[in-house]
């Protein structure tokens, strides 16, 4: 919604030195503040785009459940938010700068704060079971097989929303919004359990297996991880330099492979489990050294994410 629609659906003048044409959206807020339209029940306001996109997360299309679900979803997002700012930092010349103790406890804090988000993930998935249950019709789901919009429960349907129709719920206090985006559809995986029989997993590659020892799943690397890898790792040419200057100890074992780097996705096998779906894994790289990740989580269901772990898609 433009600066000038917004006015013209108050009923304002717009004023002499504002651009009309600026993009942005209307929000409304529904947890606090009077109603000040006679079409709306909550309090409704006008943010330009570039200043919105800043600040508010995106949600995907969480109108139809209660609002502490929703609250639930907003707390997830943007702790996983958190999470990737953390990472991030954890992999600029910055944070090599900081005194060991200051990385160590950064490095505790990033691995709490991710056994939180998976704790909150879990908690998100069942109440989106519960409450998308009552979606799960058989033309709802012969509707989604097709892509077209659910008939019986066309408001459930999370492929394709309005943008300013899922935009206009938020939370300004805490900086959140609800944006059209496609999201995880745990109506969907419980589909395919009543609809099909299908395991759980089946729209997400092995989403329901558990985690035990020796299992393989697909790893992603993150900054600091190729910073490592490729650290310690030399070539044949240097090791021969090294026995000329007699400065190689005879037995020494060399790590020598091919350059990795941020967000490549290597196979890994889980040689400990840990609670909250978190493991230490062996990363297999294409050289002759291996990458031992220790109290990794795994990722958002359907989604790759550096420093995390997912299940292989099937094929």
């Amino acid at each position: 919604m433009t600066r000038q629609a917004y006015n013209d659906y108050r009923g304002w003048t717009l004023p002499a030195d504002e651009n009309g044409d600026d993009p942005g959206y209307m929000v409304e807020y529904l947890d606090g503040g009077k109603p000040n339209h006679a079409d709306h029940v909550g309090y409704i306001s006008w943010s330009p785009q570039a200043q919105f996109d800043a600040a508010y997360l995106t949600l995907g299309d969480i109108g139809h459940l209660p609002p502490h679900v929703q609250r639930l979803v907003a707390e997830l997002e943007q702790l996983g938010d958190r999470i990737d700012k953390l990472g991030k930092f954890q992999g600029t010349d910055v944070y090599a700068s900081l005194p060991e103790d200051e990385r160590k406890d950064l490095d505790t804090q990033a691995k709490c704060m991710i056994g939180y988000s998976n704790v909150l993930l879990g908690r998100v998935n069942r109440a989106r079971g519960q409450h998308e249950r009552a979606a799960l019709t058989q033309a709802d789901a012969e509707a989604d097989a097709a892509g077209v919009t659910r008939p019986d429960n066309p408001g459930l349907n999370t492929n394709t929303v309005a943008l300013e129709k899922a935009a206009s719920v938020g939370k300004s206090e805490t900086g959140v919004a609800m944006q059209a985006k496609p999201s995880v559809d745990m109506a969907q995986q419980v589909r395919d359990r009543e609809v099909s029989g299908r395991a759980l997993g089946a729209a997400l590659g092995a989403g329901a297996a558990q985690l035990s020892i020796g299992r393989l799943v697909h790893y992603v690397l993150s900054l600091e991880d190729a910073a490592k890898i490729n650290g310690v790792r030399t070539n044949g040419a240097a090791i021969q330099d090294r026995i000329l200057e007699d400065k190689w100890s005879i037995g020494a074992q060399a790590h020598i492979g091919n350059t990795v780097s941020a967000g490549d996705v290597l196979p890994a096998m889980v040689v400990r489990v840990l609670p909250c779906q978190q493991a230490n894994l062996q990363v297999f790289l294409d050289g002759n050294d291996v990458f031992w990740a220790t109290s990794r989580a795994e990722a958002a269901p359907g989604r790759t994410e550096p420093g995390r772990w997912h299940w292989p898609a099937r094929v």
